[in-house]
Parts: C-alpha cells; sequence; structure tokens
C-alpha cells in the first residue's frame, strides 16, 4: 500500500506544468532533493497554491508516483515573504537554495544544509543589507557540510601556502603552484580559517570588509564549480543584477 509520506521541505524551484499544475524540486532532510507533481496550485484558489512558491518551507504530505511525488496537501512553515519584496535579495535566496540542493542531490541525508539554508534566509531576510557577506559565510559553511572544505594550512611541502588552488582546495607555495592557484590576501585566509572553526551561528553573524568578503567568494565559487561541476543558474543572475 503506498502510505503517503509526511516531510518537511523548502522549494528550490517551481516550474509551470500544464495550464493549472506546477512541478516543484524540493529540499527535505531525509531524502535530499525530490520531484513534487503540485496539481491545481497555479489557480489562487487552491489551498495548496501558497506552499508551491520558491522558499517557502512547508509540511508537505506526498504520495510516491514513479520516481517523483505528488502533493496531497501542504502547510507552510515559513514563506521567508520579505525576500519577494525586493528582486535582488530575492536573486540571493534563490541561489542559496539552488546551491544547497546542487550540493546534496536525491537519496542524500540534508539535515546540516537545511538547517544552514534556512538560517541563511532568516538573515537575509532580516539583515539584507549584509547579503554579500552572507553570500561568503553560506558558500564557506557548505563547502563543509558537502565534505570537501578547503585546507588552510601550509603547503603540502611544508612551506608556507600564499595561493588557493581551486581545483583541489588547498594552500601552496610559490613552488608548487598551478594555473588553478590564485593569490589570496592575508584577510581572506583568515575568513576562510574563520568559518572552519566558526559554529553556524558564528558563521552568518560575523561581520567582514565587503571587499574581502567578495575576494572570497569570487575563489569559492570556483572551487565549488569544481567540486560540483556547474554552479547554479542563480549566480550568473545575481552577477547581472549587481552590475
Amino acid at each position: 500500500m503506498n502510505e503517503p509520506l509526511k516531510i518537511k521541505g523548502i522549494v528550490v524551484n517551481a516550474a509551470n506544468w500544464g495550464d493549472n499544475d506546477k512541478m516543484l524540486t524540493a529540499l527535505t532532510k531525509e531524502k535530499g532533493v525530490i520531484t513534487i507533481a503540485a496539481k491545481g496550485v497555479k489557480s489562487l484558489k487552491n489551498k495548496n497554491a501558497p506552499s508551491a512558491a520558491p522558499l517557502c518551507y512547508s509540511d508537505f504530505v506526498l504520495k510516491k508516483s514513479g520516481d517523483a511525488y505528488s502533493l496531497v496537501s501542504a502547510d507552510v512553515i515559513e514563506s521567508f515573504y520579505a525576500l519577494r519584496e525586493d528582486v535582488i535579495n530575492l536573486s540571493y535566496g534563490v541561489y542559496f537554495a539552488q546551491l544547497a540542493a546542487f550540493s546534496v542531490g536525491r537519496d542524500n541525508f540534508a539535515e546540516d544544509e537545511i538547517r544552514l539554508l534556512l538560517n541563511s534566509l532568516y538573515m537575509l531576510c532580516k539583515y539584507p543589507e549584509r547579503r554579500d557577506v552572507l553570500k561568503c559565510a553560506f558558500e564557506l559553511k557548505l563547502c563543509e557540510y558537502a565534505g570537501f572544505a578547503p585546507y588552510m594550512e601550509s603547503c603540502s611541502c611544508g612551506e608556507e601556502g600564499v595561493y588557493f588552488d581551486v581545483s583541489s582546495g588547498e594552500m601552496v607555495c610559490p613552488i608548487h603552484r598551478t594555473e588553478h592557484s590564485r593569490k589570496l590576501s592575508p584577510y581572506a585566509v583568515k575568513v576562510f580559517q574563520y568559518v572552519q572553526n566558526a559554529d553556524l551561528k558564528e558563521t552568518l553573524t560575523f561581520d567582514v570588509d565587503t571587499s574581502i568578503s567578495n575576494e572570497v567568494s569570487l575563489l569559492t565559487e570556483e572551487f565549488l564549480s569544481h567540486q560540483l561541476g556547474r554552479l547554479p543558474k542563480g549566480l550568473e543572475y545575481i552577477k547581472k543584477i549587481n552590475i
């Protein structure tokens, strides 16, 4: 018997499907990324419509349907509605969700990633002026949770590392630098090291000059691209609107 599945999840993407329906991509703690066929939710009168919006965190009741699930019912836990009031803040939130989903994939446990995403979205709602620092913090902590945290100590030969290799995720000395090695300022190195040793609250509340957070983010983006094979389209949009 196909018993309903009760599960909490956050909508990463909501694609139109036919005239009245949507196909949702959601990130969950227990099953990682799942696909949900949500019938009728394009109608504002549909009781499940609010839960079908991107970045909406809800209690879902689902039924298995092939490789996906069909939506039975949903109750919103947190909509992060404040992010919808500004296109820039919304784009950052969508990027966070997409990147978390990329790092987790399907059929994987995602407790840490869900916690990081929800707390980051909360902080983005409350302190939108810190979005670039939050982006930097989110990307660095996600690397840790995904199991490929950068090694920010000395070069493997024992010499001082002054370059960050975006392919291997290690610090290297001038002798062992490669085409993938990028020069890091001492302040950027300290940011990497701080986030690696900080808990989630400390990670999302630390303060640093935007120029330093942007330096770290550029390197982390390259590193994540090597580890994940690609980056979400949401990042391209952020770069366009920030020009």
